[in-house]
């Protein structure tokens, strides 16, 4: 999903990093390596999530070479996410619990929250929101026929 954020959108950094990490093949000490941003809505502000890599220290790890991801990341969002998992459950009830359509849906965050997002961005987060509630019902058809491909 390749969105552009509206021009003038004001983000809150926050910093994520694994504090006392291990590597979990030497149990040597993980060191940053990188850093990568993941830019996101939430229901408070835009918020800009500077995510601290990691790798291991020791030169003979196989790990030694691979990054590793702050695992608080995904108590804000999932990968390639422009949304948080707040706006995202907020999304899932306007439409299955209130029976809002999508333009009500896209009106009320841009109004009450400041969130621009399209209608076929609401309309993928939904698709995502319907299977992750098939997935909790565990709806097996339904998961084989969303990952056949």
């Amino acid at each position: 999903m390749s969105r552009q954020w509206p021009i003038g959108t004001v983000f809150t950094d926050v910093v994520l990093k694994d504090k006392n990490a291990v590597c979990p093949l030497c149990n040597s000490s993980m060191h940053v390596r990188a850093h990568r941003e993941h830019k996101i809505y939430t229901l408070e502000k835009p918020v800009n999530l500077v995510c601290k890599q990691l790798h291991c220290s020791n030169e003979k790890c196989p790990n030694y070479d691979r990054l590793f991801n702050p695992a608080e990341e995904d108590n804000w969002t999932l990968p390639r996410w422009k949304i948080g998992w707040d706006v995202f459950t907020w999304i899932g009830f306007l439409r299955f619990k209130s029976h809002w359509s999508v333009p009500q849906i896209r009106e009320v965050l841009k109004v009450g929250n400041r969130i621009t997002l399209s209608d076929d961005a609401i309309e993928d987060y939904l698709k995502k929101y319907r299977l992750m509630v098939a997935a909790r019902q565990q709806d097996l058809v339904r998961l084989k026929m969303e990952y056949k491909n």
